[in-house]
């Protein structure tokens, strides 16, 4: 029974901050995304990579844990930096950070590097299956009003 209310707590969390962060997002085109990342194990290792993405420049990304204790189950924040591999131009990095309570979480980034320049996201975090994979479901938008105009994102 705790179990479940941590875990609807995050699940509420995740909902008040996507409604927030649209809000804040007025005027950015404002996308869904689902990705998994597959980590060797979340005990012993601090990174994960993505392999499956609904946004091409994260396929193949490493996602690394800055905090290796969020990956045990704590109810604590990770620093989080994405680091693409994207092979049609440019790579990019991205920091964010990560909050979990197993077997789920929420992750936020805002702004970024390369490829990832005004990337902003919000995502709800549910370990999917062994591996361990996660699934990464929630939505995306780049702020181009840095001068960054490249239209690689999608």
């Amino acid at each position: 029974m705790r179990l479940l209310r941590h875990i609807l707590a995050v699940a509420a969390a995740v909902a008040l901050l996507m409604t927030l962060t649209t809000s804040s997002a007025l005027g950015s085109s404002i996308k869904s995304i689902y990705a998994e990342k597959t980590c060797t194990t979340i005990a012993t290792t601090s990174t994960c990579i993505v392999t499956t993405s609904t946004l091409k420049v994260l396929l193949g990304a490493t996602w690394r844990y800055l905090d290796g204790r969020a990956g045990l189950g704590l109810p604590i924040g990770s620093p989080m930096l994405i680091t693409t591999a994207y092979e049609g131009g440019r790579s990019g990095t991205a920091n964010g950070v990560c909050h979990f309570i197993a077997p789920a979480g929420h992750c936020e980034y805002a702004g970024g590097t390369g490829s990832l320049r005004g990337f902003h996201a919000n995502f709800a975090v549910l370990f999917i299956g062994p591996g361990p994979v996660l699934s990464l479901t929630g939505t995306y938008w780049f702020d181009r009003s840095n001068g960054d105009d490249d239209e690689d994102e999608d």
